[in-house]
């Protein structure tokens, strides 16, 4: 009884401090409605929707029938390079990033993508964050869906 006690104050000072630290990180400061989060144990929690991450021949599929906005994140200089076809470019280490995003359709699906998969990994979760339905992030990048001989515009 006395480990469950424990297990519950704990994860109340997890969750307290992660809200404390995504406040001073400079994404804005969330408010959360404590009365309207699920409850594990008598402790309130944050139920986080997650980011689909998709190889590329998943990520094919998924375009192949026009269910998805492709998103590259990468810069104007590396989308000029070669990017999937119909991606549109937003710029992620653009100041504007989100004000771009924040523009879109949140009910359709979107795939984003960069070089690696890092920056696209991060630029998902601030667009799911942004309240986006189906957000996808493409694994290992442009450079994987090379690898593997897909085809990319230039």
């Amino acid at each position: 009884m006395k480990i469950k006690n424990l297990v519950v104050v704990l994860s109340a000072v997890v969750i307290a401090s992660a809200l404390l630290l995504a406040s001073r990180l400079g994404r804005g400061n969330p408010t959360v409605d404590l009365q309207s989060l699920p409850q594990v144990g008598g402790v309130q929690t944050e139920e986080i929707p997650k980011v689909k991450d998709l190889t590329p021949d998943q990520a094919q599929a998924l375009i192949s029938k026009n269910q998805v906005v492709i998103i590259d994140v990468r810069t104007p200089q590396e989308y000029s390079q070669g990017h999937l076809e119909n991606a549109v470019n937003f710029d992620f280490s653009s100041a504007n990033f989100e004000s771009k995003i924040s523009g879109l359709d949140k009910s359709k699906s979107y795939l984003l993508y960069c070089q690696s998969g890092r920056r696209s990994k991060a630029a998902s979760e601030v667009v799911k964050s942004l309240g986006f339905g189906e957000v996808y992030n493409l694994l290992g990048g442009i450079a994987q869906w090379q690898a593997i001989n897909l085809p990319v515009v230039k």
